[in-house]
């Protein structure tokens, strides 16, 4: 008889092929610390919603004495189960079908928490055979059972580690949950019950605030407005980036990319993809989702790169079209994030002019606009007008640079000119502007 599963009578044994202490020292060589075993079931969790095509929250539990993580996803066969869990070390379980395919390494992950004396219960639904049972897994081997598993589609694991989680502990779990699933595409509701006190929180993308820049089968490019998880201990600076495999954090960065560049790798399995006109690998994960194997910058370079000639001809475009009614309305702030914005421009053009100039044909001699825009024209752009036929228009940004850019006389002026010295400047062919708003003067 079962206490942990009412007294049902326990079915069909399976011994495991391999031993404890080999599988925990294969382990140890992947996975640093024992929240291996969340990451891996939570990431697994979310993969089988994702076939399941269910969006419903992953709901994850932690108690001194248990950790549950519980999903709605397709469930486990009873020859998934065998093929995942009894065999070590085998290549076939990278062709066994559906998610439980990559889970291999990770589903004995359970054995670093439970050791020789803790065991992991697992209720399950199969969305592929409806076979519904139950499982108790030891550091010997497994009972399965036929009591009706879960009630609905997907699986339970309850995980009883080998010895209480302290309270250090179960912070480590909680901080790890939260800055490794940040941007997760499905829910994570976290609750944590200890000492009688209990703390809920929901864990995911839908706390963020992404502009999304491009978007397909392979990647998400984006510009990530909030801070991440991982960045919140800085109190003095933020530089708000993400690298995403699937739907895990890419922590172990050897370098810092572009302040608010958000990348989701979609795919893992290191296929060749179109960007910028190369074609380059998408990168494959470590076996411990930390990092990419060798290899992955070239990739994650042309995405950076994407990012900053998406951003620069944004801003580029909108700067080009404004003209001093738009000005003479900004506010300080605005002004302030004006300028922002042209130091973006400027730093995207000199990082990367060769670039820009394949990517943005229409203007003929980029180079010389560039040096008009951010040297000979200090005003970044015109305040003013010129007359056509009689009537006075409006003259945007692009018009002196276009004048400019094919050897006009162009310059600016910080007082407004009379109307004899506005004819003056017209019939000698110079096109002056000016502006004499004061916090526009401020900002020049």
């Amino acid at each position: 008889m079962n206490p942990f599963l009412g007294g049902v009578i326990l079915g069909e044994k399976v011994v495991w092929n391999f031993e404890l202490n080999v599988v925990k020292e294969y382990l140890s060589k992947f996975y640093s610390s024992n929240f291996a075993c969340i990451r891996e079931y939570l990431a697994n969790a979310i993969a089988a919603q994702f076939k399941a095509n269910v969006n419903d929250p992953i709901r994850v539990e932690i108690y001194p004495s248990k950790i549950v993580i519980e999903d709605n996803g397709i469930g486990i066969s009873k020859k998934t189960f065998r093929e995942v869990f009894m065999w070590f070390g085998r290549s076939e379980n990278k062709n066994v079908s559906g998610v439980q395919g990559m889970f291999g390494l990770g589903a004995k992950s359970f054995m670093m928490l439970t050791g020789e004396k803790g065991k992991m219960i697992m209720k399950t639904r199969s969305r592929e055979t409806d076979e519904a049972y139950s499982a108790i897994l030891t550091s010997y081997g497994a009972e399965i059972i036929d009591d009706g598993g879960k009630e609905d589609y997907g699986t339970r694991f309850e995980i009883y580690p080998e010895e209480p989680l302290s309270s250090r502990t179960i912070n480590s779990f909680v901080n790890e949950i939260r800055e490794l699933f940040d941007f997760s595409r499905i829910p994570i509701e976290l609750l944590v019950l200890e000492d009688g006190d209990s703390v809920k929180l929901s864990i995911g993308v839908h706390n963020h605030e992404i502009k999304m820049l491009e978007e397909d089968e392979f990647y998400e490019l984006g510009v990530l407005k909030t801070v991440p998880a991982h960045e919140s201990w800085k109190s003095w600076r933020h530089d708000k980036y993400a690298i995403v495999l699937g739907d895990v954090l890419a922590k172990r960065l050897m370098y810092s990319p572009p302040r608010g560049f958000f990348l989701r790798i979609k795919v893992e399995d290191g296929r060749i993809v179109n960007v910028l006109g190369r074609k380059v690998r998408t990168p494959v994960p470590t076996p411990n989702r930390d990092d990419f194997k060798e290899g992955h910058r070239d990739f994650t370079t042309l995405m950076e790169l994407k990012y900053r000639l998406i951003l620069f001809k944004r801003d580029f475009s909108n700067f080009l079209h404004m003209s001093a009614q738009d000005l003479s309305s900004y506010s300080s702030e605005q002004l302030e994030e004006l300028q922002k914005a042209l130091n973006r421009i400027h730093s995207y053009w000199e990082s990367y002019s060769d670039a820009i100039e394949r990517e943005i044909p229409k203007f003929l001699s980029l180079k010389r606009t560039a040096d008009i825009l951010l040297t000979e024209l200090p005003a970044y752009g015109v305040w003013g007008g010129i007359r056509r036929n009689g009537r006075r228009i409006t003259v945007l940004c692009k018009d002196i640079i276009y004048l400019a850019a094919t050897g006009r006389k162009t310059g600016y002026l910080k007082r407004r000119p009379n109307s004899k010295k506005e004819l003056d400047l017209e019939d000698a062919g110079i096109y002056a502007v000016y502006v004499d708003n004061p916090a526009i003067i401020e900002f020049l």
